[in-house]
């Protein structure tokens, strides 16, 4: 028996230590935690409103909980080009008869989607077409440039539509008739360099050859793309009698420019662990390792994934009511890959770390190889003691 009681005590100080190194592991990542948990907000769905992904970056921004980034490229990611605010702005001075206000806030915003827009320039600027054929039609001129800036955002997006209340009768008539294409073409002749850039018109990439395209006369988007190099983003006015042209040598690949490119492959990339890959891009961008990725919306509720590139972990999806108390949305956030956690129900993807050398998860006491030592030395410390004392005491050496 007092070999079971030595194993007994050898057992429980491998315990005692396991404990111990678990709380010193947890003492020495205290100071890190902060950063550690803060996350890069990616707007990864096209349906979810600018509003709802400004209050979440607010809170994030609140609770501490944001990796910051620079303004511009924090805006790439979160696909707010565009902003809701801006869209406001817009029809209040519309409601003003204010042309003047509303034209400089669409030509700012034309030109930062036309500097850096990514595949989803042709649905923001659909959005500013729709307001300058309305302008346009409140102003009585409606042969000429109404007519051009209705079909223009129809072209940009079939989908495009206006609230019912806000155009006239006339107005709305014209966007009707803006619905059936002209009869009348005209030639757009392109060079770039480098010679095989990718052309897309309207957000349709072109096939075949691009050095000349037959488009329907009226306004229209070209975008020209290669790789690691800037897209250049054009809004081109076809004419059916002369011949339209884009010469342009596409510039170095920026920052922005590679943000708008990962935002549309992620965009494209279907959600769980195939986008855990993707996040790998973003940590090269932005060098973080967590990534809160918004993959759609529910009302008032955002439907969200927690990416860690560091410790290769995927969420399962978050519901995130947007009207909720700071407090409580953090909490998700922070819990969304904590252990333990019934909500959660992480999917691990691989193990370790990163090519980069970020964190990894640390072992539970219990997986560690001293508390297993531990256990197998009590095991075998009972079994030989219960032989022990079963066995014919004429057998014991030493008598």
């Amino acid at each position: 028996m007092r070999r079971l009681g030595a194993c007994v005590v050898t057992l429980l100080s491998l315990t005692s230590i396991a404990a111990a190194d678990r709380h010193s592991l947890d003492d020495d990542d205290a100071p890190q935690a902060s950063s550690q948990e803060q996350v890069v907000l990616i707007n990864a769905s096209p349906d979810v409103d600018a509003g709802q992904i400004a209050r979440l970056h607010r809170v994030l921004d609140q609770r501490g909980l944001l990796f910051h980034l620079s303004d511009s490229l924090e805006a790439m990611l979160e696909g707010r080009n565009v902003l809701a605010s801006d869209l406001d702005a817009i029809k209040a001075a519309y409601a003003g008869a204010d042309w003047a206000g509303a034209e400089k806030i669409i030509n700012d915003d034309e030109k930062r989607l036309l500097a850096h827009g990514g595949a989803d320039v042709a649905t923001s600027l659909s959005l500013l077409y729709g307001w300058r054929g309305l302008i346009a039609g409140a102003q009585g001129k409606k042969d000429d440039d109404a007519m051009r800036y209705f079909r223009a955002a129809l072209r940009l997006n079939p989908a495009w539509q206006v609230d019912k209340k806000i155009p006239s009768p006339d107005v709305k008539q014209m966007i009707a008739k803006a619905h059936h294409e002209v009869d009348q073409s005209g030639l757009l002749k392109i060079v770039t360099d480098p010679n095989d850039a990718a052309v897309a018109v309207d957000g349709n990439p072109q096939r075949g050859s691009t050095e000349k395209l037959n488009l329907k006369v009226g306004l229209h988007l070209v975008q020209i793309s290669a790789d690691a190099k800037k897209t250049h983003s054009e809004m081109v006015d076809i004419d059916d009698v002369k011949v339209s042209h884009i010469d342009t040598t596409l510039d170095p690949e920026g920052e922005l420019d590679k943000a708008a490119k990962l935002v549309d492959e992620n965009a494209a990339t279907p959600p769980g662990t195939a986008r855990l890959e993707r996040a790998r891009a973003f940590k090269k961008l932005t060098s973080a390792n967590r990534f809160l990725m918004i993959e759609g919306n529910d009302d008032s509720r955002v439907r969200a994934r927690l990416y860690d590139v560091a410790m290769k972990k995927v969420s399962k999806p978050l519901s995130i009511d947007g009207n909720a108390a700071s407090a409580l949305i953090a909490g998700q956030v922070k819990s969304a890959l904590g252990p333990g956690n019934s909500n959660s129900d992480v999917v691990v993807v691989g193990g370790g770390s990163d090519d980069g050398g970020g964190p990894t998860d640390h072992p539970r006491w219990y997986n560690r190889w001293y508390v297993w030592a531990g256990a197998a030395v009590l095991l075998g410390g009972i079994v030989i003691s219960y032989e022990l004392s079963n066995r014919d005491p004429t057998s014991l050496r030493g008598f």
